[in-house]
């Protein structure tokens, strides 16, 4: 029988398939030169059944003094881990056909992660439709703090961040399990990441709803509907499109 602050989300979220909750340690924050030293995953499927992972993973670069403090992990620890393109198989079932969620998620492990696969020659697998419920976006909405005040604020445990992986995951799941009841977010995944992000239509908030009108979040444009754009400057969308990308893209190109 699943942990009851699980049991409890899914009372409330009306899942359609698996829900991977994963979380990275890594060697620092820039997606192109930094790796993932420290992975952790808990999936959830949509009748209740848990299985969870976690592997430290052998970097090609160096582990600073830095990360070793924050996260506890040394360059020692690491010398006998996996690559990371060595649990590509292991990964493959929590991925390929899940929904997935975190902390801070969109902002970092989730363009980590697609950046390891394609150091690794693959991609990272999983539905074209899949959704994205970032516990931080949620939190952010209502109270902007860290996920050990997260925990705290939602389910009233005193948490100590370790800044490993697996730990992180269970965690984020508590704080997922007291948003969706707080702040009523049941319902269908999709319904639930739409209302997070309201009035904005991307997850990087560059366009927001503004009535029956989608409308440029950031930039010179910002507060100008989207279609005017079109009309006037189609350069400027043509440069959004192609330099910023993501899903504000898709939904320029739609507008068109």
């Amino acid at each position: 029988m699943p942990a009851p602050h699980i049991q409890h989300l899914l009372r409330h979220l009306e899942l359609t398939r698996p829900l991977t909750v994963f979380d990275l340690e890594t060697t620092g924050v820039d997606t192109d030169t930094d790796e993932i030293i420290d992975i952790g995953l808990m999936q959830v499927s949509p009748k209740g059944q848990v299985r969870s992972f976690q592997s430290l993973v052998n970097p090609r670069g160096r582990v600073s003094e830095e990360i070793t403090e924050l996260t506890g992990i040394s360059e020692e620890m690491l010398t006998d881990a996996p690559r990371f393109e060595a649990l590509l198989d292991e990964l493959q079932p929590f991925f390929e056909n899940s929904d997935l969620a975190g902390y801070n998620a969109q902002g970092f492990d989730l363009p980590m992660l697609k950046s390891a696969y394609a150091r690794a020659g693959a991609a990272l697998p999983g539905p074209a439709d899949r959704h994205l419920l970032d516990a931080y976006h949620i939190f952010r909405k209502y109270v902007p703090h860290s996920l050990e005040r997260a925990v705290q604020h939602y389910s009233g445990m005193l948490f100590h961040q370790e800044h490993r992986a697996l730990s992180d995951v269970d965690a984020t799941l508590r704080v997922l399990s007291g948003q969706v009841q707080r702040h009523q977010l049941g319902g269908a995944l999709p319904a639930v990441v739409q209302a997070v992000r309201h009035p904005y239509l991307d997850a990087d908030r560059k366009l927001k709803q503004e009535g029956d009108t989608v409308v440029f979040a950031f930039g010179k444009y910002k507060g100008t509907p989207v279609g005017d754009v079109i009309d006037r400057d189609p350069g400027y969308v043509d440069w959004a499109i192609r330099e910023i990308g993501g899903e504000m893209a898709e939904i320029l190109a739609a507008e068109r």
